[in-house]
């Protein structure tokens, strides 16, 4: 009897930890990890020479490490359109839900133009018309240590700032001169323009806490993260941290939902 019940633990075990949809809250993965059906269909029409354009908000967005932003789906097709190389070897390392209504999910992963390794980060949002992408980071992809020690200072300083009520001191002291933010409205870009965006906090009964739930170093500049608040704001958030001086990294991209 005991021999029957463990191989039917075993049967259970394969039968529950056998999805097809990518891997959640993993390590980087190996280039042969599973995508989304979106991520291939994105893959094949850049490489095709069509239009991925279905696979976007019309009102997406896509963010470089410069701090230029791209947007609107036409945009962006033509910003990859320009692009040489073919795109390979595409995986997902990183999905976790962010919001149920409606249903948004941040995502890691990379894939490889040419010669040239990728990482981005993607906030997907499924309607009606289907799942489609609506705000997106891509930057070269070079393994490394993460900056831990001093991407927890960076995090503890804004959650510090935050809830003394000083909104401008937070920004202009955590964030990058060229920051963006990116949530429901349009997004937001440079530390004077999101200074009245987070102007709420200044209320002293604001309260808030950052739970990093994946770091992830894409680069010797950036760090990709997504976190979970909480307090007076119970969402997902993410952050592109970048370094500004040795073992100092600010906040280059802020998203919540």
């Amino acid at each position: 009897m005991r021999i029957l019940f463990n191989w039917l633990a075993f049967c259970l075990l394969l039968l529950t930890g056998c999805g097809d949809g990518p891997p959640v809250d993993k390590a980087d993965a190996p280039q042969t990890s599973k995508t989304s059906p979106e991520n291939l269909r994105w893959r094949q029409a850049i490489n095709g020479g069509e239009s991925p354009t279905d696979l976007y908000l019309p009102d997406a967005v896509l963010a470089l490490p410069s701090g230029e932003v791209i947007s609107g789906a036409e945009e962006i097709q033509r910003y990859w359109s320009s692009q040489e190389g073919e795109i390979s070897e595409m995986y997902t390392d990183t999905l976790i839900l962010a919001r149920e209504e409606p249903w948004i999910e941040y995502e890691i992963g990379g894939f490889t133009r040419g010669e040239s390794p990728k990482k981005f980060l993607a906030i997907w949002m499924t309607d009606s018309t289907g799942r489609k992408r609506t705000f997106e980071v891509v930057t070269p992809h070079l393994p490394g240590p993460l900056p831990q020690a001093a991407i927890d200072r960076g995090r503890n300083r804004w959650v510090e700032l935050c809830n003394q009520h000083d909104a401008e001191t937070l920004i202009r002291e955590v964030y990058t001169t060229n920051t963006i933010y990116y949530n429901h409205r349009p997004v937001v870009r440079g530390q004077e323009a999101l200074i009245p965006v987070y102007s709420y906090m200044n209320n002293p009964d604001y309260a808030l806490n950052l739970t990093p739930l994946i770091s992830r170093a894409v680069n010797d500049r950036l760090v990709f993260e997504i976190g979970q608040c909480s307090g007076s704001y119970g969402g997902k958030y993410l952050i592109v941290w970048e370094q500004s001086a040795p073992d100092t990294w600010k906040v280059l991209i802020d998203s919540n939902f």
